[in-house]
């Protein structure tokens, strides 16, 4: 990425360290503390890099879109805590430290979560108070895309389908192995990764007041760019010895799922262009992520 956009993104960081910085003002700061540990624990912050590309494109200022990326990235965070509880994927390490249950336990983690959820909703009402037609459009489509007809879905659908306890305790519930097709994995990953990555885009470009078309346009793009990056994901999360049943490449191999990867990334950038939106920097991030090792 370019200077540019480093320092775009240095500015996002300082907006998330100014805004967490309420630890003496509350009650319980142990809560504040696993917040911010997850929060500040190295991710690409891919999201808020799609925003800030987007919003750049269309010629946004960055006190304009740098909140609604603060809050995006707040849901994404809540989700990965609540994701490596014991009840989900139960998992123990993520970017290279303990996750956040592993370190404060399980009750301060699932509040952790609960608390960017909620936060990222004030962030979105304190920020965008002077323009609310905006702001209001941006927690409808934020709500949207993270409750259950967006990531929550996927995520629950992704449960139903790995998790033994899940499928015992949900047999009316969960899809049936025998019919389950390469359209099943692509619905959860549209749901569980892409929706949030689409209201990205679809967010940029209501900030940026387009025309409901291109608005339409940018947002499916986002959509593509997100299934893209879950696609990608597949090829880096695949273990030939322990295969899972919601990787695209146990179900059809890696050839096929390179052209579907292949084909998503080309139409993203086709959506783009009609769209109007002419920027490298985009482009390269869809590149960077056909290309990504982690």
């Amino acid at each position: 990425m370019t200077s540019d956009n480093n320092k775009s993104l240095s500015n996002f960081e300082n907006f998330l360290l100014n805004h967490f910085s309420f630890d003496s003002k509350i009650e319980c700061p142990i809560l504040v503390d696993s917040m911010k540990y997850s929060l500040f624990s190295g991710g690409k912050r891919f999201r808020p890099q799609l925003i800030q590309l987007v919003c750049e494109a269309l010629d946004i200022k960055p006190s304009d879109y740098i909140p609604f990326a603060a809050a995006v990235e707040c849901i994404h965070t809540y989700s990965l805590i609540h994701d490596d509880l014991p009840c989900m994927d139960d998992d123990s390490e993520r970017r290279g430290k303990p996750t956040n249950h592993i370190k404060y336990g399980e009750t301060t983690a699932l509040l952790a979560g609960d608390g960017l959820l909620t936060e990222a909703f004030h962030i979105i009402g304190k920020y965008y108070t002077n323009k609310p037609s905006i702001g209001l459009k941006l927690v409808q489509l934020l709500s949207y895309c993270a409750g259950p007809q967006g990531m929550v879905a996927g995520q629950q659908l992704d449960l139903l389908n790995l998790d033994d306890k899940n499928k015992k305790n949900n047999d009316d519930f969960k899809i049936n192995e025998k019919s389950f097709s390469a359209e099943n994995i692509l619905m959860i990953h549209k749901l569980k990764t892409a929706a949030l990555i689409k209201c990205c885009a679809e967010g940029a470009a209501i900030i940026a007041q387009v025309s409901p078309d291109k608005q339409y346009d940018i947002s499916e793009a986002g959509e593509l760019i997100g299934l893209a990056f879950q696609i990608k994901d597949d090829f880096l999360d695949f273990d030939e010895k322990n295969p899972e049943p919601c990787n695209l490449i146990n179900l059809i191999g890696a050839t096929r799922t390179q052209e579907i990867l292949n084909d998503v990334s080309n139409r993203a950038i086709q959506l783009l262009e009609k769209s109007k939106i002419k920027s490298d920097s985009i482009t390269e991030l869809i590149q960077f992520n056909l290309n990504r090792s982690k």
